[in-house]
């Protein structure tokens, strides 16, 4: 089942992925959270599953929790017979105490097939950066990465890019974000430097105009071909 492929911590509270999980149809997927009782026991409260499961999705190949929001990733949920991506979101005490329910369904505007969205995932409290290494508006696979706003309920916000994007970058192979202020997107399969080297590049939120802008561009020093820098 890959019980463990995905991991999140937030204080007493943690989210495991199993993205081969078959309760669904094969390699459907599912997760669990668990919750750290007064006697410091971690107990399952509640097991996910998407509410439209199919065969081959992977729900919980990528997952977040913070505060009362639990995110789960399945970057090849089949809809439609599409392969088109999604990540669900889940709030405790919705559909009854203690309970985490099913909030909305995430996928990006104008999104295509195939393109891993929800490959990797990150939330802030606030801001959650989804990934889409295989985006293809710069390119095949140049990758993407979406900006959700938790209180703004859950709207796309920004649909991030590198301002050098090309053809098999994967940019949005992982993603981080912190402070409601700075996302970081990884591109491995950049060659700037060399084949493969990769980068990663990061963004800031004008607190003003609420626009995401990328203001660096990360190698290491010692970068080579092949190393795949962002991964």
């Amino acid at each position: 089942n890959q019980f463990g492929n995905a991991v999140a911590l937030d204080s007493s509270r943690a989210i495991v992925g199993i993205q081969l999980d078959d309760q669904q149809g094969v390699d459907a997927g599912a997760a669990q959270i668990y919750e750290r009782n007064s006697a410091g026991q971690w107990v399952a409260t509640k097991h996910l599953i998407a509410n439209d499961a199919s065969a081959g999705d992977q729900f919980g190949h990528a997952v977040a929790i913070r505060n009362n929001w639990a995110l789960v990733a399945a970057h090849l949920r089949n809809q439609n017979g599409v392969k088109t991506g999604a990540v669900y979101v889940y709030e405790r005490n919705t559909g009854g105490s203690n309970n985490w329910g099913l909030v909305t369904t995430l996928t990006p505007s104008g999104q295509g097939a195939n393109v891993n969205f929800g490959f990797s995932l990150a939330f802030d409290g606030r801001f959650a950066a989804v990934g889409s290494n295989f985006d293809s508006q710069q390119g095949t696979n140049a990758g993407a990465a979406y900006i959700f706003d938790a209180n703004n309920a859950w709207a796309q916000v920004a649909n991030l890019t590198a301002l050098n994007g090309m053809t098999n970058d994967e940019f949005g192979h992982a993603v981080a974000i912190a402070n409601q202020e700075f996302a970081l997107v990884g591109a491995p399969g950049n060659d700037s430097i060399g084949l493969n080297a990769g980068a990663a590049y990061l963004f800031r939120r004008n607190a003003t105009t609420g626009a995401w802008a990328q203001v660096k561009k990360l190698s290491a020093a010692n970068t080579a071909a092949g190393d795949q820098f962002g991964f």
